[in-house]
């Protein structure tokens, strides 16, 4: 895992760019993830999962346990677009998935030809998630204790950026060392 912080004023002149284009923070940084992607890689053709809860529905509410599923976003940059009209890209294709996060695996499977290689994840193998939980307030109840160092040693996915706000925005790549 890599961590790192953004400059502040950069991502204010950034959100302002997401704002004049009707995108979200979420948005604006899948949009630079897969220019960065594009940049390192050279593949045009990018696919990337993201997870949502999966409580959409009140009764879910209270139950106990995570209820994740994964949208799969792909993204073409054959013609090299702009950096605004990717935006713009991601912004409507996200909206798009949105719609679609029920789709079942098979659906996927259809769509997305996974690879077959079972090393690899079949979806993707780049994840991009923005924490937009805000933190708890309170104990809930809870004893506190000493904190648990959770860190993983072997990471989920080959490559996966996740973000979140803690006075600026900051983030952490994870990557697996035998690619990287």
């Amino acid at each position: 895992t890599w961590s790192f912080s953004l400059d502040p004023s950069a991502c204010q002149r950034s959100l302002a760019l997401a704002r004049a284009e009707t995108a979200t923070p979420f948005m604006l940084f899948l949009a630079a993830y897969l220019l960065l992607l594009y940049q390192e890689s050279g593949q045009v053709d990018l696919v990337v999962g993201t997870p949502v809860a999966g409580r959409d529905h009140a009764e879910l509410e209270g139950v106990i346990g995570p209820l994740v599923n994964h949208l799969v976003f792909r993204a073409n940059l054959t013609e090299t677009p702009t950096f605004r009209a990717l935006l713009r890209r991601v912004r409507d294709a996200a909206l798009d998935l949105y719609e679609q996060k029920g789709a079942t695996y098979e659906s996927l499977r259809e769509r997305y030809e996974p690879t077959e290689d079972p090393s690899r994840a079949p979806l993707f193998q780049a994840r991009f998630l923005v924490h937009n939980t805000p933190p708890p307030t309170g104990d809930g109840g809870l004893r506190r204790g000493n904190s648990i160092d959770a860190r993983r040693t072997v990471a989920l996915f080959d490559l996966s950026l996740g973000l979140e706000y803690k006075h600026t925005w900051c983030g952490s790549f994870e990557y697996s060392t035998d690619l990287f």
